[in-house]
């Protein structure tokens, strides 16, 4: 599993639970393909973005059509408000790489939809 130094220990889980350094779960020993995203959203998109994003989110449904998906998390960080991370699982980098050439359109079609809620960097 990766390090966590770098990410500020104050992030949340969409759920309520602190992120970080000194609150990670147990290891587990399975490795697996972690894809991390960061966003920076504006206060009126904040809603839309976390249901779109989200762990039951458009983007998390079509990510479960794939097979070796294993979930989305959503944090957001409570220090600098509207800064977001997503973290997607995959089971291998083989299977995220299956997903998007088979799922090539729909992942852009999703993306189009989306690309408003979050600010240009």
């Amino acid at each position: 599993m990766a390090s966590t130094s770098g990410i500020d220990p104050t992030l949340s889980s969409h759920d309520g639970r602190t992120i970080g350094r000194e609150t990670e779960g147990p290891h587990d020993a399975q490795a697996m393909h972690v894809i991390v995203w960061e966003f920076s959203v504006p206060s009126e998109h904040r809603q839309a973005f976390e249901q779109a994003y989200g762990p039951e989110g458009a983007w998390a449904a079509l990510f479960r059509t794939a097979r070796g998906y294993l979930g989305t998390e959503l944090l957001s960080d409570e220090q600098m408000i509207g800064r977001y991370l997503t973290i997607d699982r995959w089971s291998t980098p083989e299977d995220f790489a299956a997903f998007k050439r088979a799922s090539g359109a729909a992942y852009g079609s999703l993306d189009r939809q989306f690309e408003s809620l979050t600010a240009a960097r």
